[in-house]
C-alpha cells in the first residue's frame, strides 16, 4: 500500500513537471495584441479547496456583449496551470472574447469530482459577478485543453442530464440554454 501511494506521487511529480514549460509559444506580435486587452490575474473564487484562483481577460473596448468563455487547463490531471495559456487567452480577447481561465486543485492531492465541484464552485461564483460587471452571461463557452477539456465535457454532461447529475451528485447550476454550443473560429495571427 505505501508503495502505492509512493509510486502515484512520484509519477504525479514526474508528469507535473513535464507541464511546467507551457504549451502555447506567443506570435511576434503578442506585445501588440497583448496591448489590447485587460487582464486582471489572480482573482479568487470560494471553494473549501485550494487552489482557487482565475484569471479574467476582457477587450479593452468591451461593451458587455462579448461571448464568455470558462476556460479549464490541461496538465493529465496532475500538471498545468491557468499560466499555461496566457496568450492563448489574450488571443481570444483581442478576438472579442471575454476569458475567463481558471485553476483547480490538481491529483494527487484531489481527484474526480472535486474537479468538477471546482467548476461548480466556480460557476456558481463567476455568475453573479459578470452579471455586476456587465459581462453577457446569455451564452457562455466551456472550453478547456486535455484534462481540463474532459472536467468540462463532464459538467456540460451534468447540466444537460439530469440522471447523470444525480449519478455523480452534482445538482445542474446552469440552464442548459445557456450554455453556447460549439463552433469552429479560424483566424490568422
Amino acid at each position: 500500500m505505501v508503495i502505492s501511494i509512493l509510486t502515484r506521487m512520484y509519477l504525479a511529480t514526474v508528469v507535473r513537471r513535464a507541464f511546467d514549460v507551457g504549451i502555447a509559444k506567443p506570435p511576434e506580435n503578442y506585445d501588440e495584441i497583448r496591448a489590447q486587452v485587460d487582464v486582471q490575474e489572480n482573482l479568487v473564487y470560494p471553494s473549501v479547496e485550494t487552489d482557487n484562483i482565475f484569471d479574467l481577460y476582457k477587450p479593452k473596448n468591451a461593451t458587455g456583449m462579448e461571448p464568455v468563455i470558462i476556460w479549464v487547463h490541461g496538465g493529465a490531471f496532475v500538471g498545468g496551470d491557468k499560466a499555461d495559456i496566457t496568450e492563448y487567452s489574450v488571443l481570444l480577447a483581442q478576438r472579442g472574447f471575454v476569458v475567463a481561465n481558471m485553476n483547480y486543485q490538481r491529483a494527487p492531492k484531489q481527484t474526480t469530482p472535486v474537479k468538477l465541484y471546482k467548476l461548480e464552485s466556480f460557476t456558481r461564483t463567476y455568475h453573479p459577478i459578470a452579471i455586476c460587471t456587465t459581462l453577457n452571461m446569455d451564452k457562455v463557452f466551456y472550453a478547456g485543453d486535455s484534462a481540463g477539456a474532459h472536467i468540462v465535457s463532464q459538467f456540460v454532461l451534468i447540466q444537460n442530464d439530469l440522471a447523470y447529475s444525480e449519478k455523480v451528485g452534482i445538482k445542474p447550476v446552469m440552464a442548459p440554454n445557456t450554455i453556447a454550443r460549439s463552433r469552429i473560429i479560424q483566424w490568422s495571427v
